[in-house]
Parts: C-alpha cells; structure tokens; sequence
C-alpha cells in the first residue's frame, strides 16, 4: 500500500509565481535611475533686442466678489449676523474680498466717499477716534476701542479649568484707504497700522461697521 503523495492546490502555486515575478521585476528596476538624473541646468530664456522684456511681478490682483455671509452685525459676538442677499443687493456698501482681503465697495465716487467717511471715523462713542487724514490719498488714520467681551463655554469645555476663557477684542489701530472703481464706484481698503492685512474676524467687524453707516 503507497501513500499519495500530497501536492499544493493550483491557486497556491499561482501567488507563489507571481510574487516571485513582481520581486524579479523590483529588483531589476531598483537600480534603474530616475529621468530626472540625466537632466541638467540651462541658461533663461532672453528676450530678443527687438522685443520688450515683459513685466512680472510675485503677487497679483484678485477680483472681488460679494459675500453677502460675511456682513455682521457690529453688536453681536460669535457667530455674525447674517444678512439676507435682498438686504445685501439694496445697500450702497457691501462686504467683498480682494488681494488686500476684506475691504468694503460702496457705490459712490471717491471724495464723497471719503467726505463721509471722514465723518464716521470721527465718532469716539461707538470707539472710534480719527487720528489724521491725508486728503491727497484718501487716506485715514484711526484707532478702535472695542468692548471686548468673554465666549461663552460650552459642554465639555466648561470643565476645563485650566485654560484660560476666549476673549474677542477687536480693538486696534487702522488704516483705511479710499480708491476709486472708475467714476462711480469706491473701495475702502482697511489695513493695521504695518500697512498689513487684517485679520478676517476683524475686518469683518469693522468694515460691517462702516458698511452700517455708508449703506
């Protein structure tokens, strides 16, 4: 009496095939160098005598677009008060974002924008205070005093008495800056006192400010 002799089933002897072949195939590929080895540097490219060098620069402009969501209310917290896209369309100013990010378009020529606004940055009761005004520019100076106020914890995060509470303050010292879209239309540009971008959060509550005002 002979025992049979015990053989793997087919499909075990098909995976052992194939990972040999993709093990072959990895080894013979590992020392094949990549294209990019064989490249070298060329020279830039020059601009022909009979042509001009065209111009270039590192940041470019960004239309603006309407962002009905992002005008707030001055006298709420955390979330902002929305306005509704009728309410938004119907104002004369609205919130929109550009290369200088948040800025506000208002729909009247360049000194009557800046004759009025020159007005409501003048209002020390609501926190703001006018510092000096460059009329050539259309360029205002002006600090804010916000009431600063404490976010509110919620679940969980109450027992954390470790961490210290948020508090929002969007005080600070401004820069706002009138241009002018063609002969009708305006932007106030609000920048710190660097000469950088504001923060969203702020801008947002500031320029809805003055969106309240002019719109």
């Amino acid at each position: 009496m002979t025992l049979k002799q015990k053989t793997k089933p087919s499909w075990f002897r098909f995976m052992l095939a194939s990972g040999a072949l993709v093990w072959v195939i990895g080894c013979a590929s590992a020392d094949k160098a990549p294209l990019y080895v064989a490249s070298e540097e060329v020279d830039d490219l020059q601009v022909p005598a009979d042509l001009d060098r065209p111009a270039t620069r590192s940041d470019y402009d960004i239309p603006g677009y309407y962002l009905p969501e992002l005008a707030a209310s001055r006298d709420v917290g955390r979330p902002p008060q929305v306005q509704t896209s009728a309410e938004a369309e119907a104002s004369m100013a609205q919130i929109r974002f550009g290369s200088k990010g948040l800025h506000l378009e208002v729909e009247a020529d360049q000194a009557s924008v800046s004759e009025e606004l020159a007005y409501v940055l003048d209002h020390e009761e609501v926190g703001l205070i006018l510092r000096a005004v460059d009329a050539t520019d259309h360029r205002f100076e002006f600090n804010y005093r916000h009431q600063s106020f404490i976010v509110e914890r919620k679940g969980f995060s109450r027992l954390a008495i470790w961490k210290d509470p948020e508090i929002i303050d969007y005080s600070g010292q401004f820069v706002a800056q009138v241009v002018a879209i063609g002969q009708s239309r305006s932007r106030i540009e609000l920048l710190d006192s660097n000469g950088d971008v504001v923060s969203m959060e702020q801008a947002e509550h500031i320029l809805a400010m003055l969106r309240e005002a002019l719109g």
